[in-house]
């Protein structure tokens, strides 16, 4: 397998897509489309025109998916890091402050009231999205820890009464939350950018898990007498995943 391109699509309305492209011992070609963005895989014995047919298929076939799934084309908006930008963590809202110096040599932030102050030093904008992102995940744990240490603690004496482990958070793309045999749980940070009643959804599935360690029927008649509108919090998370995550706002 060769990788023989890699480019930005730009489309209308700042939207671009990732495309790359690979040449592989196959017979057919074929490309798919995630939230990382557009693969297209070409057998080895396509010549050059043949591979520029279908790049240029491909960009059309991308805006068409787009344009039918419009919560995809959101993950694709170009956005930047500016002052005023605002997270909300846990329901409470936080403005964003940024300062950018050639004398730093990390991230920081400090909290203030209300305002999450970032220093910075001079990046690239894509090592600023990426190390913006992994910093906001660090401090919106620290900033929600007491939070869902107490409805967790709530939610478990009120339906469950089960014994706890470890409450921990990680910056989880895969899962919102997990529970281990061991009855640790953890917490996917981004879920902390969800509404208040669709984490405490998630606290009762993985505090369910501590009972039944499956997705038996068993299982899902556990969440659903503690919360009978479960179904309502899931259906938002599958339609609204791409709100939560520590990106920048629309440029």
């Amino acid at each position: 397998m060769a990788k023989i391109l890699e480019s930005e699509i730009l489309f209308e309305n700042s939207v671009s897509v990732s495309l790359k492209v690979f040449k592989e011992l196959r017979t057919s070609w074929r490309i798919s489309l995630s939230k990382n963005g557009a693969i297209l895989r070409l057998p080895n014995f396509f010549n050059k025109k043949d591979t520029e047919q279908k790049i240029e298929w491909s960009k059309n076939w991308i805006a068409e998916q787009l344009k039918a799934k419009p919560q995809l084309r959101t993950g694709f908006i170009h956005r930047v890091f500016k002052t005023g930008d605002t997270i909300k963590i846990a329901g409470k809202r936080y403005i964003l402050h940024f300062t950018f110096t050639k004398d730093a040599t990390r991230l920081g932030a400090k909290v203030i009231e209300d305002e999450i102050r970032i220093t910075s030093p001079e990046l690239d904008e894509k090592s600023l999205i990426k190390s913006v992102a992994l910093l906001l995940s660090k401090v919106s744990a620290k900033l929600a820890k007491n939070y869902i240490h107490k409805r967790v603690d709530d939610l478990n004496d009120q339906y469950f009464k089960q014994d706890i482990g470890k409450i921990t958070f990680k910056y989880n793309t895969s899962n919102w939350g997990s529970c281990s045999t061991k009855s640790n749980i953890n917490f996917s940070t981004r879920l902390l950018l969800a509404p208040l009643d669709v984490i405490d959804y998630v606290i009762i599935h993985e505090l369910s898990h501590l009972i039944h360690m499956n997705h038996s029927d068993k299982f899902w008649s556990l969440v659903g007498t503690i919360m009978p509108e479960y179904k309502i919090h899931e259906k938002w998370l599958k339609l609204n995943s791409h709100l939560c995550d520590f990106k920048p706002s629309t440029a």
